[in-house]
């Protein structure tokens, strides 16, 4: 999937943050959504790449985040796996403004009720497919 970040409009309306930080904030919420999380104290989920856990990733606890993709109708779990960004215009501190990314996602699969919702639905949209083509004479 690709996304374009803007924060013109943003500038333009006066907003401080999208003036001094453009869409930083946005690539680095998506950047932290890639990395995986290791389980810290009283159960908080952080960074992995903060080093808490033992010295060796297999003695860590980490954890891929668990993401909802909503996208119309369809409500999928899913892993993002990679983000890769374009920088496409910056301010004058050269902050980005305006970037592209693209974002690649695993869905998980299995029994999980997102997944399941997202089955029937599909299930059911075949159904209504197969009706109309039977009905409509082509079969």
């Amino acid at each position: 999937m690709e996304i374009l970040l803007d924060a013109t409009d943003r500038m333009n309306d006066g907003d401080g943050i999208a003036s001094q930080f453009g869409v930083e904030p946005e690539l680095d919420t998506l950047r932290s959504m890639v990395e995986p999380k290791s389980q810290g104290p009283g159960g908080l989920q952080t960074l992995a790449s903060l080093g808490l856990g033992g010295q060796r990733a297999f003695q860590r606890s980490e954890s891929a985040s668990v993401l909802l993709l909503v996208w119309g109708t369809h409500i999928l779990p899913v892993f993002l796996t990679s983000v890769e960004i374009t920088e496409q215009a910056h301010l004058p501190s050269l902050v980005p403004y305006r970037a592209r990314a693209t974002l690649s996602m695993q869905v998980i699969e299995g029994n999980n009720p997102f997944y399941t919702v997202e089955k029937v639905r599909q299930v059911v949209g075949a159904a209504m497919n197969t009706g109309r083509t039977v009905v409509g004479g082509i079969f």
